[in-house]
């Protein structure tokens, strides 16, 4: 285990399958985020490997990585929308939300649905590891230079607001991509710090606009209740002030970098 990409690997597999033990049996919200940080790193090596030895090498790893990341997806805009409502005390809106997004006080259900998960996810990443063993160098780091091309080339297309979050996704490729390859370190380092600042501005705009979304799709349930419609005028307030701030942060730093 030589390269940069083979410890990186093996580090991923070691960390991932750690978190599942503790997904298992909590969804304390740290250990969430945790969990799913692991989760978009594995599958950014998956889709790396994907890329280069094709579809099919990697089709059962990305299946299982799909399946819990969707899951845990899920529960993490649960955690947002209802942790944002406490936050504001809009409780007559919460208390809806709860009854209606009703989740488990752990991950339990999903491994008593997905019997064997476990294993298999670690039987389909040790079949992945030969990939990696495959892969020289010289292709990770020409994937990240295609990468970063293909990042610049949609920003100074002035992407529209409805792309952001696919450019978040290739930023954040990237920016995990940088721990396997050999590229030069000062050059990387400045592309690290403002893609860094970017993905971070349009996670948060994202944000705003899941909630948006959400108090968007019970209007017309609360029209009848005068008080659960007072706490959503103030909610829809708050957040179109937030999503406009967010969305004046993306568009700001999207001109610093077109200037670079």
């Amino acid at each position: 285990m030589n390269s940069g990409l083979e410890k990186y690997y093996a580090q991923r597999v070691k960390h991932l399958g750690n978190h599942l033990l503790d997904f298992e049996t909590s969804l304390e919200e740290e250990l969430l985020h945790e969990f799913r940080v692991e989760l978009k790193k594995m599958r950014a090596l998956i889709k790396f490997l994907q890329k280069i030895h094709g579809k099919a090498a990697v089709k059962k790893t990305k299946e299982l990585l799909d399946l819990v990341f969707h899951t845990a997806g899920t529960l993490r805009e649960f955690q947002l929308i209802r942790n944002w409502l406490l936050a504001n005390r809009l409780t007559g809106i919460e208390a809806k939300f709860s009854r209606e997004n009703l989740i488990p006080a752990n991950f339990g259900h999903f491994f008593s649905g997905h019997p064997g998960f476990a294993k298999k996810l670690q039987q389909a990443l040790h079949k992945s590891a030969r990939l990696i063993e495959k892969t020289g160098q010289d292709i990770t780091d020409k994937y990240a230079e295609e990468l970063k091309k293909n990042i610049l080339e949609k920003i100074n297309a002035l992407a529209p607001a409805s792309s952001w979050h696919s450019i978040r996704k290739l930023l954040k490729q990237w920016i995990y991509a940088c721990n396997w390859t050999s590229l030069p370190e000062q050059a990387k380092n400045r592309t690290l710090k403002n893609f860094s600042q970017l993905q971070e501005a349009i996670g948060i705009w994202h944000d705003n606009q899941l909630l948006s979304n959400y108090f968007a799709s019970i209007h017309s349930a609360i029209l009848k209740d005068p008080y659960l419609l007072k706490e959503w005028g103030f909610g829809t307030k708050k957040i179109n002030t937030a999503l406009k701030s967010s969305s004046a942060k993306v568009l700001k730093l999207l001109k610093n970098l077109l200037l670079n």
